[in-house]
């Protein structure tokens, strides 16, 4: 043999042999496979990631549909005839604001007749006392001077009722009052009402007479539609500042969940706007939807978050478990042995099996309760689709990510590192594949 053809014979045996002992090092490792209905090969590879501390979140995902904290449907307490309405629907209000007056006949007459029964008890007390009436009939006149005390409040707040005042801030969405118009007037209690869905829907009714009209309060349907309960009053108005998102949870959810627990909500569409929220009610009695059970789900929205909008859909994901500074490492990097689970260890160019202990695991993470410390790398699979790492050159075979050993640690990043194998275009059949990466093994080409 020439000088020339023993010096060819002399490369190819020494790249054979520092290929067999790179291999044997489990420094990376290379496995093709291919897709036969694609024809496309994918590559699954080994890199090292290190265990660090982190919070493990278990949680419930779902839908809904945003509504109002508070609906309030305003009606006129008294009969009468509406002499001024100084709101449109989509009008802006706040807190206290006027919206619609009347002037009722019968208010005032009410009013002058509950004055003068208190005077009249009120004398008729004076009387007896000095006439020196039996201690029976003195409590009996006490008592009348009383209720006709509670009668003349009533009669003052039922006349402070003609003029119609916002009880929250928020829009008017309906009103069916016109000037001139001759209302009947509402024997409901005032008031607003606050989202809350104990059963299969939320609703509610509070007194505050002194926002003048009178509110009928409806929560929502705490379903998966969520909308705001119909209107019924004069006026409608909802808030703006305060709002819900009624869902929904299966049966085999719905006992993993609480009030208190915090939730993630993306509203509408949108993929990167998230705000925040806190259960505020979970339903106990199910509604069906053909053979499926749900459970109503009421979420309080924290806080005031611009750009909301009643009826709109919305994404949530429910925390039920969180575990916070533990330590973490993907849960691909673990695998089962003899009943236990197991990590493979980096332990400088070469791995070890580590036995370990595992606790909470969700969203491809899993705890780590002993067995590692932080800091400490382990092996973990990683499949490349045929095609993701770059493609062979002529007569070469597929290329893939390259993950290096700088340092005598087992890096990862395109190309590779020094001494690492290097993905990229250019890989020979049966070679490692060559292209960026420096000091990865070229493939044989032709």
């Amino acid at each position: 043999m020439t000088a020339p053809g023993r010096l060819v014979a002399r490369r190819r045996l020494l790249v054979a042999l520092v290929a067999v002992v790179v291999i044997a090092a489990g420094i990376t490792v290379f496995v093709v496979t291919r897709d036969a209905s694609t024809g496309a090969a994918a590559t699954v590879t080994s890199r090292a990631v290190t265990a660090e501390l982190g919070t493990i979140r278990q949680t419930v995902a779902t839908s809904g549909t945003i509504a109002p904290e508070t609906q309030s449907d305003l009606t006129f307490p008294a009969a009468g005839t509406v002499t001024g309405v100084l709101v449109g629907e989509g009008d802006r209000v706040t807190a206290g604001q006027k919206l619609a007056t009347m002037d009722s006949v019968s208010l005032t007459a009410d009013l002058a007749q509950a004055r003068l029964t208190l005077a009249n008890n009120e004398e008729k007390l004076a009387s007896d006392q000095t006439a020196g009436a039996s201690d029976e009939q003195l409590d009996a006149d006490r008592a009348a001077v009383t209720t006709a005390t509670d009668g003349v409040t009533t009669a003052e707040e039922a006349l402070a009722g003609a003029t119609m005042t916002s009880p929250v801030n928020g829009v008017v969405v309906s009103t069916s009052l016109v000037v001139g118009q001759q209302v009947s007037g509402s024997s409901s209690s005032g008031g607003s009402a606050s989202g809350s869905g104990s059963g299969a829907s939320g609703g509610g009714s509070g007194g505050a007479g002194a926002s003048g009209g009178t509110a009928t309060g409806s929560a929502g349907t705490s379903g998966t539609s969520g909308s705001s309960g119909s209107s019924s009053g004069q006026i409608t108005v909802i808030s703006t500042d305060s709002w819900i998102v009624n869902a929904t949870v299966d049966s085999n959810s719905v006992d993993l969940i609480a009030k208190g627990n915090q939730a993630t909500i993306v509203p509408g569409t949108s993929t990167s706007t998230s705000i925040y929220g806190t259960v505020s009610s979970v339903g106990l009695i199910a509604s069906s939807s053909g053979q499926t059970a749900t459970f109503p789900v009421v979420i309080k929205v924290t806080g005031s978050p611009e750009g909301l909008h009643s009826g709109d859909t919305a994404t949530v994901t429910i925390i039920y478990k969180q575990l916070g500074n533990v330590l973490v490492v993907p849960s691909a990097a673990i695998s089962q042995r003899d009943g236990g689970s197991v990590v493979r260890l980096v332990s400088g160019t070469s791995t070890t099996t580590r036995t370990v202990t595992t606790g909470l695991a969700s969203g491809g993470s899993t705890q780590i309760v002993s067995g590692l410390s932080e800091g400490d790398q382990v092996m973990v699979d990683v499949t490349v689709p045929g095609g993701a790492g770059g493609g062979g050159g002529a007569g070469g075979g597929p290329g893939g990510q390259g993950y290096g050993r700088p340092g005598g640690q087992f890096g990862s990043g395109a190309g590779g590192g020094p001494g690492g194998f290097a993905g990229g275009a250019g890989g020979g059949p049966g070679g490692f594949a060559g292209g960026a990466g420096g000091g990865g093994f070229p493939g044989g080409g032709n």
